[in-house]
């Protein structure tokens, strides 16, 4: 195990190591324990910490709306994470299949879940039972094969402008 991994594991993770250039073969080296990260410490250092969140999206095999259309496509998506900004890496186009027959029902969409983040881009979803079940209770939130889904993915105020995971903005956290 390098010294970096079980600094890591030690919890040191929010720490650095300054290092040094060696001029003749322009290779960095460590040059001190672990410090608290700092730019007055040292001229160059390399710092530990935990990586990005990567998009996560899982295929299911299930004829139902395709995201912004009025048409049902034969594969959906259940997004489990979104990708943390800035460096988080975003999942890869989605393809939703051919046009397929709905056996959605007749009665009413839920309501539009609570988008998925508070900046940058998002999904969420609203669904109904399938045709022969409009008189059972069933969560479409755990037994998706019997529901459709409506999902809309949409962008909305730059991440930037926020705390990330929060829905308070820079201004605001200026003004109080």
């Amino acid at each position: 195990m390098s010294e970096s991994e079980k600094e890591y594991r030690m919890g040191l993770h929010s720490m650095c190591r300054c290092m040094r250039m060696q001029s003749e073969t322009n290779e960095y080296k460590f040059a001190t324990p672990v410090l608290n990260c700092s730019a007055d410490n040292c001229e160059y250092f390399a710092c530990i910490s935990e990586s990005y969140k990567n998009c996560i999206d899982e295929r299911i095999e299930q004829c139902t709306f395709a995201p912004n259309e009025k048409i049902c496509r034969e594969y959906t998506y259940v997004r489990h994470q979104e990708a943390e900004i800035p460096y988080g890496k975003e999942c890869p186009k989605r393809d939703y299949g051919e046009i397929c027959d709905c056996s959605c029902s007749d009665i009413e969409w839920s309501e539009w879940s609570a988008k998925s983040t508070t900046c940058g881009p998002y999904t969420r979803e609203r669904y109904k039972v399938v045709k022969g079940l409009e008189n059972v209770e069933v969560d479409c939130t755990q037994e998706r094969y019997k529901c459709c889904f409506s999902i809309e993915e949409g962008l909305q105020t730059d991440c930037k402008d926020f705390f990330i995971n929060s829905n308070k903005t820079i201004m605001e956290h200026n003004e109080t």
